[in-house]
């Protein structure tokens, strides 16, 4: 892992081939190949943090690794090689230079992360070839995304070095690759420290501006998820995938963000941006179009009546951070629901578990795992029958005089309490749609009954 703070010991030693340098102000990029050899040090030093995604193994870093068995000699031509960004470096003779990361969010490899993770797999798999045994080459050959890939390297970390030290003049570990590495054009100058670290974020999101990086990759790393994530329990944003291809990132940012939709379209705000007014999306988008959600969030959040334009964004809106706290919460809400829902449905007289789509999901035996939590639960419930209900808790938030969101009453206990007596007629509406669960997540009918099912039931406890 990149260092957070500047020492006198260079992190990164580069001799560069083919060199040159250019300015332009406060701004410079070095421009070189590296031996193969060199760039080993690079992957024990980062861990990505950098870059907008994880990278993962797939058609792409299989066509680099095979480049670089079958044409060695022109991967540097081959490869649109690796960016790399530092705050702090030093030019030595023999064109050989020293690089520094003080700032892991934003120096290191910031574009080229699968050809970091094609060369390192190359790399490793030499080392293990001649060091290693049977069981490491199984184990890397599992290895799919750069976490597991970068666990394994480090584990094996003194085979690589013993590689490069027994074998530096090999063919393979000379082999060249394209490097660029921006970086002030003077390292002590405070102002053009200054303009880097504001360019460095414009920078990365435009090199990594294609359709291969989801928005909410390039939301993370403006730091538009930041207060989200530190409203819900550790245990479930853990588990999110706040940036492509994070090791663990079961859930998708998706579903978390359509749910803070919620909250956010109760607020009494008209949030505007350069394209104009961000009008709070309609009830069945929350099921139906997430990823429109998505990039609708970030333009939400990026407007600088609710954020500064600082990299990472700070929130300024207190409405907003009141609505993202609540947010916080609902992933729990909906797996609560998730139990209820079954348990209340067959009290009614239904059978919950013989409508078609339930039983498909629910081939396994035993308990199944709820969405968020993964908590054991009698039944896992497709989300067009779910949505709606959680959408009801709406219902039970209330802005105050300063625009500000909090719950009316404990949204845990209204569950408990009322949701029973709510799926009995919801039952209805389930039965309309045909117990088809896209139909009701889509159907617009579907949220309103709940809304004023929980608002009835809301004003019964008063």
């Amino acid at each position: 892992m990149l260092k957070n703070h500047h020492t006198n010991e260079a992190d990164l030693t580069l001799r560069l081939y083919q060199v040159s340098k250019q300015s332009d102000g406060s701004m410079s990029r070095i421009r070189g190949s590296a031996r193969i050899r060199q760039i080993a040090r690079l992957i024990e030093i980062t861990d990505l943090s950098a870059n907008p995604r994880f990278s993962k193994m797939s058609n792409i870093t299989e066509d680099i690794i095979d480049t670089l068995e079958t044409y060695p000699d022109l991967f540097w031509l081959m490869s649109k090689g690796i960016l790399v960004t530092s705050s702090s470096y030093r030019e030595l003779d023999g064109d050989r230079f020293e690089f520094s990361f003080d700032n892991e969010q934003f120096e290191g490899v910031i574009d080229g992360g699968h050809n970091l993770l094609g060369i390192g797999y190359f790399i490793l798999k030499l080392a293990l070839e001649e060091y290693g045994s049977d069981d490491d080459l199984k184990a890397l050959s599992k290895a799919k995304v750069w976490g597991q890939f970068k666990s394994l390297y480090m584990s094996r970390l003194d085979l690589v070095k013993k590689l490069i030290s027994e074998h530096s003049d090999a063919d393979e570990l000379k082999i060249l690759v394209d490097i660029e590495i921006i970086v002030p054009t003077s390292p002590n100058n405070e102002s053009h420290r200054s303009d880097f670290n504001e360019s460095i974020p414009l920078i990365s999101g435009s090199r990594n501006n294609n359709a291969s990086v989801r928005p909410e990759a390039r939301s993370n790393k403006q730091g538009l998820f930041e207060h989200l994530k530190d409203n819900m329990p550790s245990s479930i944003a853990s588990r999110v995938e706040w940036k492509t291809n994070q090791e663990g990132g079961k859930i998708k940012v998706a579903d978390v963000i359509a749910l803070a939709w919620i909250p956010l379209s109760k607020l009494s705000l008209e949030i505007r941006d350069d394209e104009g007014v961000i009008q709070a999306p309609n009830p069945t988008s929350i099921y139906s179009s997430k990823g429109e959600l998505v990039t609708r969030f970030d333009r939400f959040m990026s407007s600088n009546m609710v954020t500064t334009d600082s990299i990472p964004a700070e929130l300024k809106s207190n409405p907003v951070r009141s609505a993202l706290e609540l947010a916080g919460e609902l992933p729990e809400l909906y797996d609560l629901i998730t139990e209820t829902l079954p348990t209340s449905y067959n009290e009614r007289g239904g059978r919950f578990g013989a409508i078609a789509a339930v039983a498909k999901m629910n081939t396994k035996k035993g308990k199944q795992l709820s969405k968020f939590t993964e908590k054991g639960v009698e039944y896992r419930c497709p989300e067009g029958f779910i949505t709606p209900l959680v959408y009801g808790l709406k219902a039970l938030m209330q802005l105050d005089g300063n625009g500000e969101i909090s719950w009316a009453t404990s949204p845990k206990d209204f569950i408990k309490n009322h949701l029973p007596e709510i799926v009995e007629g919801y039952m209805g509406v389930i039965k309309e749609n045909n117990m088809d669960p896209q139909k009701v997540g889509k159907s617009s009918l579907a949220y309103d009954y709940v809304i004023k099912s929980f608002e009835l039931a809301l004003r019964s406890t008063k």
